[in-house]
């Protein structure tokens, strides 16, 4: 007798839907490549991640990433704000006015419930925070990046993303969605400021740091 092979069930799927933090996740150490790697054959880690994305723009592409009819994933982050928190005064395009941030975060995660059900049906979702930014790594990367033609204001602050973040945990909270606030998780070491490489996206001991968190890995 020979026996007949049964091809595997197709593994389910944990999406990374964010900006350029999450679309750089999976570069050569990132927290989105580790993910990768910690669930290989048990998950498929998909990054939707769009560079230079804030909520406003995020919710074009929401209805083609969280699909009707496509398979529940089995976990998502919802990773949106540092561009939303852009000082308007100095990049107008990408700032989110704060209340209209929370009115399309909040757009985001019915939008995701409404698609994959409710209650214990639901996909897992996890809403990330905005990190903290060090303005001086800011202002050093612009110049480095555009010389005499960088502005010398730079267009993130630690205050606009402490409030943006505060912002992000009110609207999980109130949808009762567990959510990670970077600022404050990053900003209790001393040594917080090692975990960006430009004053905003993450080092490789920030994405180190960041895959070790329990709440993304489990």
């Amino acid at each position: 007798l020979t026996s007949k092979f049964v091809p595997p069930m197709p593994p389910p799927s944990i999406v990374l839907f964010g900006d350029s933090i999450t679309q750089r996740s999976f570069s050569v150490g990132g927290w989105g490549q580790r993910m990768a790697n910690e669930y290989v054959r048990r998950a498929d880690v998909l990054n939707r991640g769009f560079s230079g994305y804030n909520t406003d723009w995020a919710l074009f592409t929401l209805h083609d990433v969280f699909a009707k009819g496509s398979a529940k994933p089995a976990l998502i982050t919802v990773f949106f704000g540092a561009n939303d928190a852009c000082n308007p005064k100095v990049v107008e395009r990408q700032h989110v006015p704060l209340e209209k941030y929370k009115t399309n975060l909040k757009k985001i995660l019915q939008h995701i419930a409404t698609v994959y059900g409710k209650g214990g049906g639901s996909a897992r979702t996890v809403v990330i925070t905005p990190p903290p930014v060090d303005v001086e790594a800011r202002l050093k990367f612009q110049k480095e990046q555009y010389g005499d033609k960088a502005i010398g204001v730079a267009p993130r602050s630690m205050e606009w993303a402490n409030m943006y973040a505060k912002a992000a945990d009110s609207v999980a909270a109130e949808l009762k969605v567990p959510s990670l606030n970077l600022c404050e998780l990053m900003t209790a070491s001393s040594n917080w400021k090692s975990y960006l490489n430009d004053g905003l996206h993450l080092s490789p001991e920030g994405n180190e740091v960041w895959f070790r968190l329990r709440c993304v890995r489990h």
